[in-house]
């Protein structure tokens, strides 16, 4: 009986993540296969750190989420071995909040003080929808360097990714269907070169407000494509 119990369980787990590499082949044409894959099935989050802490974040039903408490930015990231040298893409499924959404990725991780990163918004201030990329550079946050309208609906899912090409890095947000809907661009400036020059991590990012992400936000599933 334990050994069936067993069998079905890595069965279960070789089946979400084989469905997940299809939909990373599917909706990134001409890959062969991620290099990172986490569906969320694992309440411990193995191979993830917890920026600036563990609290708030959890995983249930299949998805992660950072709680509302505590509040101000958070991320949840992971080695992936890539970095400024390299051409690479990260993707999530996500589903908004019911309320509020302020989430999205960060790429060219090195610290909580040093990244890249993009979300998408539904709030007060953009209550039809919203995507940007910004950054955090030496302590500084600038979360305007491109952005744009996007139509997004409350509790819907969506897939984003993220992708460097070069020094470009572009935004794009896609029906759960594989339509897309918008994609932004952001060219790195020396800046950015020099200051995340050592990054070799990626992962989630939210940003927990009054008038910003209620903690509603969910993501279902994470990859990262060479």
């Amino acid at each position: 009986q334990g050994r069936f119990q067993f069998g079905r369980q890595l069965l279960k787990k070789l089946l979400l993540v084989g469905a997940l590499m299809a939909f990373v082949v599917w909706s990134l044409p001409g890959i062969a296969a991620a290099s990172v894959v986490d569906p969320f099935d694992d309440p411990l989050l193995p191979g993830w750190i917890a920026l600036p802490s563990a609290k708030g974040w959890v995983v249930t039903a299949g998805a992660v989420q950072r709680r509302f408490s505590p509040t101000g930015p958070g991320e949840l990231v992971r080695p992936i071995g890539m970095g400024m040298a390299n051409d690479f893409t990260v993707a999530a499924t996500m589903t908004t909040s019911a309320g509020r959404t302020n989430a999205g990725l960060t790429t060219l991780f090195v610290n909580q003080t040093n990244h890249m990163w993009a979300k998408i918004e539904i709030s007060p201030g953009h209550p039809y929808g919203f995507m940007s990329i910004g950054h955090d550079l030496g302590g500084k946050t600038a979360s305007l360097l491109a952005q744009a309208n996007v139509p997004l609906t409350k509790s819907t899912t969506y897939d984003v990714t993220l992708s460097k090409v070069g020094t470009t890095l572009t935004f794009t947000v896609l029906t759960s269907a594989g339509t897309p809907l918008r994609s932004i661009t952001r060219t790195l400036s020396s800046a950015e070169i020099s200051g995340l020059a050592k990054a070799s991590s990626a992962g989630l990012r939210t940003k927990t407000l009054w008038d910003e992400d209620d903690g509603g936000t969910r993501w279902e599933a994470f990859s990262v494509t060479p």
